[in-house]
């Protein structure tokens, strides 16, 4: 997740978005947490919402939430109730941003990518190095879980 986050924050600076540096942290009853990047589109400010899930953990597998959509629908619906009416009321736009621990993106993940890739130059060359890049430090994050491990 971090990983993710943090890729997707550079990527974005590269690509000459502005992004904030400090993840915006004024969701949370505690303020420690909510969405991770924060991006200016123009008079628009999207806050995006990393989230990763792993369908072959033991939890997923005796719930039988086998179907990665359906799991990527849930989580979704999660982060959805807990950040976009705060967002809205903030004067922000929200969405998640689910992918798999074996590198599948959701829809909307996929959705906020087309969007995003719109404000540049060369939409194709851009989604390419985004899911390329973000499935690199997903890939990064799993090896790290795993070193961890033993």
């Amino acid at each position: 997740h971090n990983l993710v986050s943090q890729a997707l924050r550079r990527l974005l600076r590269l690509y000459g978005f502005s992004v904030d540096r400090v993840e915006p942290r004024f969701f949370g009853p505690n303020h420690d947490e909510g969405p991770d990047v924060l991006v200016h589109l123009g008079v628009a400010v999207l806050l995006i919402d990393v989230s990763v899930v792993n369908n072959a953990a033991p939890s997923y597998v005796e719930a039988e939430l086998h179907d990665l959509n359906s799991r990527f629908s849930q989580v979704e619906d999660v982060k959805r109730k807990r950040y976009a009416a705060r967002a809205k009321a903030a004067g922000f736009e929200f969405t998640p941003f689910v992918l798999s621990a074996f590198g599948s993106f959701s829809q909307s993940a996929m959705a906020t990518l087309r969007r995003l890739a719109k404000c540049t130059s060369d939409r194709t060359a851009f989604l390419r190095h985004m899911k390329m890049a973000i499935s690199v430090a997903l890939q990064r994050g799993n090896a790290r879980l795993l070193l961890a491990a033993d």
